[in-house]
């Protein structure tokens, strides 16, 4: 069953991630910049402080939804390997 997260469409659940993902957003410049490049250029400028709090967010959606998620997706396209 999927919840509406932060990406309604998204073909992975959000249910318990969608809070961790907006916190980990509020980390960054508003409005959140959507370019990589302009987020990389901003995290290089960080403090470790800065790497604790985004990598402590991990933990939070790290219960295994994500990995089986993307491997369903992964079977149903008939990507992973034989």
């Amino acid at each position: 069953m999927r919840s509406p997260g932060v990406w309604p469409n998204c073909p992975i659940p959000m249910t318990g991630s969608s809070q961790t993902v907006r916190k980990g957003m509020a980390l960054f410049p508003d409005p959140y910049p959507r370019d990589r490049q302009i987020r990389l250029d901003f995290m290089a400028g960080q403090d470790e402080d800065f790497d604790n709090s985004l990598h402590d967010l991990t933990y939070e959606v790290d219960d295994g939804e994500m990995s089986r998620a993307m491997i369903r997706i992964a079977r149903e396209a008939d990507v992973l390997p034989r």
